[in-house]
């Protein structure tokens, strides 16, 4: 199953992450996950311009013989094409396997964009378009005006079911799923103790993922196989600080699948960490 595995790379070039404790990665410890995911099957990366200096690490590393996966956001001074130009400088590659665009909902008053991404796909600069997504209604008002992706990334785990009835019809669509936030940036894999109020909602859950399963790598399985094991599902990104995460969370995917707590209603404020406490 680790050939399902995609390895997200914004610790690579930020202090990310709810549960990070050691901060940015180092360029020894990418090496160090670089290889080990390589020697264990995994053959995508995930990315972003938005990520710190990711693309140039990452670059540094040595990258071609990778599926990379970058996120990109409009901006008004630079068409696509630039954009993407310096992406692939930064990764020092050639093409990139995908290249999604963040804030896609843009298309509605930009849609003369999706024509030159068009271009640039056939021009062999990416193999594959599409968005990255954060709220169902986002991927149902670009589909209905007509933007049909060929790589979608999303959230998806064991509390976030948001996009479960559209991921079927994603995939008779023949659009590739990449799923995210399996762990919610680390928070399902976090002691109720050590959150604020603001997640009052989900501490329950976590009090009985804690009871359910004696330790985090059992925790770990748990959540990482709802997802993984999902027909329509291509990718599960996770980020990783260093080879021996990367291993541990690995090791889950041999185990016997076990059920999970029934999940609770989340609201968004939970959900996006975009809305959470920035302190």
């Amino acid at each position: 199953m680790s050939a399902k595995i995609a390895l997200g790379s914004v610790q690579f070039g930020l202090d990310y992450g709810i549960s990070n404790q050691g901060g940015k990665t180092s360029q020894a410890e990418i090496v160090n996950i670089l290889t080990y995911a390589k020697q264990q099957g995994i053959d995508t990366l995930d990315t972003a311009e938005g990520y710190g200096d990711s693309e140039i690490r990452l670059g540094e590393c040595g990258v071609d013989a990778w599926q990379v996966v970058s996120k990109w956001t409009l901006r008004p001074d630079t068409s696509p094409a630039a954009q993407l130009a310096a992406t692939l400088q930064r990764l020092q590659i050639k093409q990139l396997y995908g290249y999604l665009l963040n804030q896609p909902l843009m298309l509605l008053q930009r849609p003369e964009i999706w024509p030159q991404l068009q271009v640039l796909q056939a021009e062999g600069h990416c193999r594959r378009i599409g968005f990255t997504l954060y709220r169902p209604e986002e991927l149902q008002q670009l589909l209905d005006a007509g933007f049909t992706p060929d790589l979608v990334q999303l959230p998806y785990s064991s509390v976030d079911q948001r996009f479960a009835t559209l991921l079927p019809q994603l995939q008779a669509a023949g659009v590739e799923i990449h799923s995210r936030s399996v762990f919610l940036q680390g928070l399902l894999l976090m002691s109720p103790q050590q959150l604020s109020d603001h997640f009052a909602a989900i501490k329950p859950y976590l009090t009985a993922l804690e009871q359910n399963f004696s330790t985090l790598g059992e925790r770990i399985a748990a959540l990482l196989q709802t997802v993984i094991t999902h027909p329509a599902v291509s990718r599960v990104i996770i980020g990783v600080n260093s080879q021996q995460q990367l291993q541990e969370n690995l090791a889950g995917l041999a185990q016997t699948a076990a059920l999970l707590p029934p999940a609770p209603q989340l609201a968004d404020s939970i959900l996006l960490p975009s809305l959470w406490p920035k302190s």
